[in-house]
């Protein structure tokens, strides 16, 4: 960096340097009585994981060095890319302004799940734990790719097709998932699940779902420290819909969700969703895995009169 002093001001031009694998360039102005700073930071690739507690391990330098006087802080920040657990946010904008430790991120722009994503954040620097931070976010992602959502939370795409996400969450950066808690929600039209809703074996299954494409989807979820409750999920297709709710383990990467398959002019359908994340088994109930065969009739469930006809010929 190129520095200067001026009425008790340090200036600080082309700086370039890093912290640890941080990389960093810009132009600041700090002053001593009070400790303020002020200008223009743009970072490289910030991984906030870097910075978890690890039970052990060695931990990164800036971890080590004693942070004890806060300075009073009005910096334009950008960035090429923040990561925390699997969220990869590209080119953030923002203004970064507090004192004593607490900051806010207001307002905060950039590129999330291949959206434009606009946001406000705060964080409270917590004196237990060095550079450990409580982050709460606000944010909207008008256009998420649903196949990078879904990759985030359950390391393979649930979900493929593009929603709206509004949340509030909170998180502190060295516990990392089991600290996550908030609210939200996802709305989606065209959007596609990676497991068929009505297996093949079901009479007329192909003529009722011909493909695994929703024209609508919504979900509200809350999380409590890290475990993900859904508490509303409606998909709609032509001749069919779905709704549930459930638990999804984001720390354990597990799901137990249940809901039903709602045909016109028939019973509703017990479905189940479980198991582990990358690899759920998808069930029609949660006693024994049932397909409908020509028994349902004995059943008297109020199917289709166009599946009744064809299963009565075939008996």
């Amino acid at each position: 960096a190129e520095m200067r002093w001026t009425d008790g001001r340090m200036h600080m031009s082309n700086i370039q340097g890093n912290a640890d694998d941080l990389t960093f360039s810009g132009n600041l102005v700090i002053s001593h009585s009070p400790f303020v700073i002020t200008g223009a930071l743009k970072l490289g690739d910030l991984d906030i994981d870097d910075y978890k507690s690890s039970g052990g391990g060695a931990p990164k330098k800036l971890e080590n060095r004693d942070f004890t006087r806060w300075p009073r802080v009005n910096l334009q920040l950008s960035a090429e890319h923040v990561r925390w657990n699997r969220v990869h946010l590209e080119n953030v904008h923002t203004r970064l302004a507090g004192q004593s430790g607490t900051y806010e991120f207001n307002p905060l722009s950039g590129i999330l799940a291949g959206s434009p994503v606009t946001a406000a954040m705060k964080t409270v620097m917590l004196p237990t734990t060095p550079l450990s931070s409580r982050l709460s976010v606000n944010f909207s992602v008008p256009q998420a790719n649903l196949n990078d959502i879904s990759r985030a939370v359950a390391d393979q795409p649930l979900l493929t097709g593009n929603g709206a996400v509004n949340a509030s969450l909170s998180f502190t950066t060295s516990r990392g998932l089991p600290s996550l808690n908030g609210k939200g929600s996802l709305t989606s039209s065209q959007v596609e699940t990676s497991f068929s809703i009505l297996p093949s074996s079901i009479p007329m299954a192909g003529s009722l779902l011909s493909s695994n494409r929703f024209d609508r989807l919504f979900l509200s979820f809350a999380v409590k420290n890290g475990l993900l409750t859904v508490d509303r999920l409606s998909m709609e297709a032509p001749r069919l819909s779905l709704s549930g709710s459930g638990n999804i383990d984001l720390v354990e990467k597990t799901i137990d969700a249940s809901g039903s398959v709602q045909m016109p002019g028939s019973a509703a359908l017990p479905v189940r969703l479980e198991g582990s994340l990358p690899s759920p088994r998808y069930s029609l109930d949660g006693g024994g895995n049932r397909t409908l065969s020509s028994k349902a009739i004995d059943l008297n469930l109020d199917l289709p009169s166009q599946l009744r006809d064809i299963l009565g010929k075939s008996r």
